[in-house]
Order: C-alpha cells, then sequence, then structure tokens
C-alpha cells in the first residue's frame, strides 16, 4: 500500500491528483485531484514576465556565490599544496604583498611558496574579459557577448542606460563592432539615432574601425545630453577614459567594468550610475575583470576614517610628491631663466605671460621694470625645441624688449 501524488504545472496553474497503490505497486483507487488557477504572470502589456524583476537579482546572487565557493575551493588547494598558510592571520598579512610587483619579480628570481601562492590567487580572482564571453568565434554567429543577453535582460527588469567601460580605444571600438554584428539595429551612423555609440577622442589618423568613432567636442556635447535624456533611444555607450569622472546621468543603472582602477578612480567611476532616478532602487555594477579587492580597499579608505579626515590626509601624501615632481619639471623648463623678479614683481608684472603681453601692447618696457628686467635675463638657448611663426615671434620678444616687436 502507498500513495503518490501527481503534479502538472504550467505557467498560470498546477493540477494536482492523489493515487493509492497496491501491494503489487499498480494504482487501485484516485483519492482526489483538483486544480488552482492563477492569473497570468505576464505583463500584459509587452508580455513579459512579472518574475523578471526577482530573476536578475537571483542570478546575480547565483553567480556571486558561485565565486565566492570557486574561490575558497582554490584556497583550500593552496593550502593543502603548502602555498598559503593555514593560520589565517598569517594569510592576512599577504594581502599586504602587490601580486602586480611578485609577477613581475618572479621573471628574474624564484619566489617563495607564499609569494607564489599570493600571486595565482590574484589570477585566479581576475578572469580576463574573454572568459566572460561565450562562444565568439567568426565561425559561430550565433555566439553573443555576456553584456548584450545581461543588458537585455537588465532593461526588460527596469528602463534606464548603462556604460561599458574598456581598457583602451582599440578595445572599445572591437566591442561596438562585435555588438553591431549581433544586434544590428542598435547601430545606426547618424549621431542623433542609434541605440549604442562608442565616445573616445581621436584624430582622423587613427586606423579603423576607431577612426570612424572620433568625433568634435560639439558632437560629444550632444551624445551627452541625449544619453542624459530618460526618453533617448541612446541606451548603451562604450567609453574608455571619458565621462567616468563629473559626468551626471540619473538615467544610468548599469555598468559593465573591464578597466582596471583602483581608489578614488574606482569611486568616480562607480559612482555615475548612483543617482537618484525616478523609481531606480540603485545602479549595478557588473564587474567583468574582478576588481573586488580593489573595491573593498576603495570603500575602506573612504569609510574607516569615520569623518576624521584621515582619508584626505592619505590623498594628500600622494598629492604633494606627485606636485613636487610636476614643479622639478616645470624649473627645469625654465632652467638658465632668472624669473625670480618676475615672481617678485607687482600683480600685473608678475607672470611670463604678463610680461610679453605688456611688451607687444605698449610696443616698450621701462627699462628699470621688473618686466624688462626679467625679459632681458631670459635669453633664448641655443636650439629652440618648437618652431613656427608663434616660437619666432617669441624669440624677437625676448631677444629686444626695449624695443617694439617688428
Amino acid at each position: 500500500m502507498g500513495l503518490r501524488l501527481g503534479l502538472d504545472i504550467g505557467t498560470n496553474s498546477i493540477g494536482w491528483a492523489v493515487f493509492q497503490f497496491g501491494e503489487d505497486k499498480q494504482p487501485v483507487e484516485l483519492l482526489d485531484a483538483g486544480v488552482r488557477i492563477y492569473s497570468d504572470g505576464r505583463n500584459p502589456k509587452n508580455q513579459r514576465s512579472l518574475a523578471a524583476t526577482r530573476r536578475l537579482p537571483r542570478g546575480i546572487r547565483r553567480n556571486r556565490d558561485r565565486k565566492i565557493k570557486r574561490r575558497d575551493e582554490f584556497m583550500s588547494r593552496l593550502i593543502t599544496f603548502g602555498l598559503m598558510p593555514a593560520d589565517e592571520a598569517e594569510r592576512k598579512k599577504l594581502e599586504t604583498l602587490d601580486p602586480w610587483r611578485l609577477r613581475v619579480e618572479g621573471l628574474d628570481r624564484k619566489l617563495s611558496h607564499f609569494e607564489l601562492g599570493r600571486a595565482l590567487f590574484h589570477l585566479q580572482q581576475r578572469r580576463g574579459f574573454k572568459s566572460n564571453r561565450k562562444t565568439d568565434s567568426a565561425a559561430d554567429d550565433s555566439g553573443k557577448i555576456i553584456i548584450v543577453e545581461h543588458w537585455e535582460k537588465r532593461r526588460a527588469a527596469m528602463e534606464g542606460k548603462a556604460m561599458v567601460v574598456t581598457m583602451s580605444r582599440d578595445i572599445a571600438a572591437r566591442l561596438y563592432e562585435a555588438i553591431r554584428a549581433r544586434r544590428p539595429d542598435w547601430h545606426d551612423a547618424d549621431d542623433e539615432r542609434g541605440a549604442m555609440k562608442v565616445v573616445i577622442t581621436g584624430t582622423g589618423d587613427d586606423p579603423e574601425p576607431l577612426r570612424s568613432h572620433v568625433r568634435t567636442k560639439a558632437a560629444r556635447k550632444r551624445l551627452a545630453e541625449r544619453f542624459k535624456r530618460p526618453e533617448d533611444d541612446l541606451r548603451l555607450v562604450v567609453v574608455c577614459d571619458m565621462w567616468l569622472t563629473g559626468f551626471d546621468c540619473p538615467p544610468a543603472h548599469t555598468m559593465y567594468l573591464d578597466k582596471p582602477l583602483a581608489g578614488h578612480n574606482l569611486m568616480q567611476a562607480i559612482a555615475r550610475v548612483n543617482r537618484v532616478h525616478g523609481e531606480k532602487p540603485g545602479g549595478l555594477i557588473v564587474d567583468l575583470l574582478g576588481l573586488a579587492d580593489q573595491l573593498a580597499d576603495a570603500l575602506a579608505t573612504y569609510t574607516q576614517a569615520g569623518g576624521t579626515g584621515e582619508a584626505v590626509r592619505q590623498v594628500q601624501d600622494e598629492a604633494v610628491p606627485a606636485m613636487q615632481a610636476a614643479f622639478e619639471k616645470l624649473r627645469d623648463f625654465f632652467h638658465g631663466c632668472d624669473y625670480e623678479p618676475a615672481l617678485n614683481a607687482a600683480p600685473a608684472t608678475s607672470s611670463p605671460s604678463t610680461c610679453v603681453r605688456s611688451t607687444m601692447s605698449s610696443g616698450r618696457t621701462t627699462a628699470g621694470s621688473a618686466s624688462a628686467r626679467w625679459s632681458r635675463s631670459c635669453r633664448p638657448p641655443s636650439r629652440w625645441p618648437c618652431r613656427g611663426r608663434r616660437a619666432r615671434r617669441s624669440r624677437r620678444i625676448s631677444r629686444s624688449s626695449n624695443a617694439p616687436p617688428r
């Protein structure tokens, strides 16, 4: 004797039946049966599943859990083979080692077991862009870049804009062509139309397909205005360095990050998609490179201070040496030129540009003035690094400070 439950699950209904089985394991009686019909689980306007808003976050959580599982399993293997210490505190100390430097030094010297383990763990954490693709060979046109699939699901769940950040201009152009091959309706040569654009700088000498994406500053400004309008069809932009700082686009809610960033630059980049807009719950960062450690470090830098200003002091520690290096370059540029009289002169004549302008406008300068002293002391070098009309005019001015220029 036994019972068996049978289910018939449909898109908006579920049927069930309970059978009783005899000693010969054959059904002898239908005890009960029924059906429950639910409302249609699709949006009546576009026939899209109402579960799409839950399916996308669930898929992201599943990918995150898989990544954590791979990381833990790889760490366990490293410990087993003696490439990582078993003590967690000792492993924490190894995080201070720069894996990039270890990989470079490994070319010239033999790394210790723990140094090798640190470098291998870093490689495992940062799977490259191609590893996140499905088939992308020329022989298989059915292959789709993960960005295309994910963005279509993302738009189905929430309308908005997205940015793809690449490592170089060449990668941005080639990625555009790859997406265009799979979604040709997203492309349009006219800047006023099209759902996808590449925003980069360049010159007319750049090779194709890079040259076709080079625009003037005014054209890039019009694209920015299109991208900021929620109702505009421009939904996806591929960038390299542009629009990562100081660019506010509230409708943007997704960023595909495939460029090594850290610290302040990383915080600035991910802030492009966290602007408040309508019912947008927040921004989504799709890490295609593996920047979890850099993001954790950047967040720790700006949160561990607790409002004490420690983060600002850390930035100052980096900014001051950079400023000193730039100052040394500027000082070397004026080598042999006695610029101290100009620095001590009145504000109206305190800069070399002011001296030159005053000489050009008035035609002559008082012999005893600071401008005249600065002009006489700033003699041209034996070989001028620049040529052209502007350089020749500057040479005439510097050679004769008391005579008007010809």
